[in-house]
């Protein structure tokens, strides 16, 4: 049910950031069906996170449905500066530029 999926959230996210104050980074995917409380889990630990002073990136797939190849990876790492670009465009191919999938990823990022 949700509540234990925010308990369970609340725990991974509190290792995570622990591990990260410690110099040793983190990512947390939160994965499952549609209405188990992935989202609310998400919101709780993004809170968690922000209020310990670590900073955090958000990305999510298309609720309508629409898909944009890796739409998710894109924007994270193109908030990441000249090393995420570079990682962008070893993931999409050397013909990456400003434009398509990963400008928009860009822009919402």
């Amino acid at each position: 049910d949700a509540e234990a999926t925010s308990s369970r959230v609340a725990l991974i996210v509190g290792e995570a950031l622990a591990a990260a104050a410690s110099g040793s980074g983190r990512l947390v995917l939160l994965v499952g069906e549609a209405g188990i409380g992935k989202t609310t889990a998400a919101r709780d630990a993004v809170g968690l996170a922000r209020r310990s002073g670590v900073g955090v990136r958000w990305a999510a797939c298309s609720a309508d449905g629409r898909t944009v190849a890796y739409g998710p990876w894109l924007t994270l790492l193109a908030g990441l500066g000249p090393p995420g670009q570079r990682a962008i465009k070893s993931l999409v191919g050397a013909e990456f530029g400003d434009s398509g999938s990963a400008g928009a990823a860009r822009a919402t990022a």
